[in-house]
């Protein structure tokens, strides 16, 4: 563990909530070592981050003596823009913030705290050229799969094999697959590719991604993961460095990440325990998982047809069009005492409980962690992004879970780069049989549990390996 020699650190997440959490631990974890920390997330998220109620006040942590700042910097975008669109974030951010993160900078400076490093989301590395400037050094962080970013990096191998153009759109439709070990991707399941509704949107995202690589490969000391090194051995041996401290979960004496408020979760709490060991399946689909109306109806049917106990967290904009039929007083009757749908879960806990048998999820790669480590089994719906090959890992290299369903394609039921598979009810309850019904998918959530557990133990690996970032964050050059 390093000595008294602290600094100042910038720390900048990408501005999605599956970002902010991790990065926000980081942040507290860096303040419990000894370092000043300045946690810069967009002004809209700088604002719902204090309004939900974390533990936060006056843009600082509420506890007294704690070195950890918060702010906001603006992020282009008008005051109703959809801030879930992927594609308008990639475009604008990088113009509209870079003032912001330089006058963040220069500010520290001339009140006699300088930064010594920006610890970067690794979707925001665009700004370490800025930091380097300025004198920082720079580090990065990046919060999925190393697998995703292994693939990502590997995009010039993608280009001369003829599987995608230069503008990132797919020359050739097939499944692309970095090593053995290393999950498949079809090409509309790259990131670029299914995280836009238009071509001009995917090359948006596309050039997005290209520019972080480049100032991530030019200019990152360290590079940092929330992953561990038993669960993707052969993608971490593919990258340079690569320093995974994972799974990093806030800890019981850390203000969360959430920018969702806060709800008692003594309800929800009392309502699993009033449920048998392993009988319970919690539903949860992230913050930007969006479904049709359609599909929240035969979701809502296939969860009553399976007779079990459900748990539902479903967020206000769920789906941008009416719930009613799905969720009208009648079927609420009809499911009363058997389901309970709420507006947010304290996730982990929920997770943790002993009731809980199965885990319905989007795939986001911090649900995917909760879920590893709480040992449960998976049924995968993924939407966009890095969800496929999530889904991916959980299905056919660990094992843990079931897909939902998939297209003839091969592309799952989730976006994919165009419209979302209508699932049916039916479908939805066949398959909440077959994963709660195999035995060896428990069997093997139950391993992966004792390796998570084991990584964050004083004596694991990624314990030991966030002392090292620790040491060199604290180090002069």
């Amino acid at each position: 563990m390093m000595e008294a020699s602290f600094g100042h650190i910038l720390l900048l997440p990408f501005p999605f909530q599956g970002h902010i959490m991790p990065f926000m631990e980081m942040a507290n974890r860096l303040v419990d070592a000894g370092f000043t920390v300045t946690f810069a997330n967009t002004d809209f998220n700088h604002r719902r981050l204090l309004a939900a109620g974390n533990g936060y006040a006056d843009n600082e942590l509420s506890s007294s003596g704690r070195r950890l700042r918060l702010l906001g910097i603006p992020d282009g975008l008008e005051s109703d823009e959809e801030r879930k669109n992927v594609a308008r974030i990639c475009q604008v951010i990088p113009g509209a913030m870079a003032a912001g993160v330089e006058g963040v900078i220069r500010s520290a400076a001339d009140e006699g705290r300088p930064f010594r490093w920006i610890l970067s989301d690794q979707l925001m590395s665009w700004a370490v050229p800025l930091g380097l400037r300025e004198g920082l050094r720079a580090a990065v962080f990046w919060t999925s799969s190393a697998a995703m970013l292994a693939i990502s990096l590997s995009i010039p191998k993608m280009i001369q094999i003829g599987l995608i153009a230069e503008d990132g759109l797919p020359k050739k439709h097939a499944v692309f697959q970095l090593a053995p070990g290393v999950p498949g991707l079809h090409t509309a399941q790259l990131a670029w590719n299914n995280a836009g509704s238009n071509l001009a949107d995917k090359s948006c995202v596309f050039s997005f991604v290209l520019t972080n690589n480049r100032a991530t490969a030019d200019h990152a000391e360290l590079l940092i993961f929330n992953s561990f090194e038993d669960l993707e051995p052969q993608a971490l041996s593919l990258l340079p460095s690569p320093v995974p401290v994972g799974p990093l979960f806030s800890a019981d004496h850390h203000p969360t990440g959430s920018l969702w408020p806060l709800e008692n979760p003594s309800t929800i709490l009392r309502w699993l325990d009033s449920h048998p060991v392993g009988s319970v399946l919690y539903i949860a689909f992230g913050s930007h998982t969006i479904f049709s109306e359609a599909q929240i109806e035969e979701l809502a049917r296939g969860l009553e047809l399976t007779g079990r106990p459900f748990l539902w967290a479903v967020r206000p904009d769920l789906t941008a069009e009416r719930r009613d039929a799905a969720f009208s007083p009648e079927y609420l009757k009809r499911i009363e005492g058997r389901g309970l749908l709420v507006g947010w879960a304290p996730q982990r806990r929920v997770l943790a409980h002993p009731s809980i048998g199965c885990f319905m999820s989007h795939c986001g790669w911090n649900s995917i962690l909760e879920g590893l480590t709480a040992g449960v089994r998976f049924l995968c719906w993924p939407y966009f992004a890095d969800q496929f090959l999530n889904e991916t890992y959980i299905c056919d290299t660990w094992k843990v879970g079931l897909s939902v369903g998939h297209r003839e394609d091969g592309t799952g039921a989730g976006a994919g780069g165009g419209e979302m598979m209508l699932v049916k009810g039916e479908q939805i309850r066949k398959r909440v049989e077959e994963v709660m019904r195999d035995e060896e998918i428990g069997k093997r959530a139950h391993v992966w549990k004792e390796r998570a557990t084991q990584n964050v133990n004083p004596s694991g690996t990624c314990h030991e390996n966030f002392n090292m970032v620790l040491n060199v964050l604290g180090s002069t050059p």
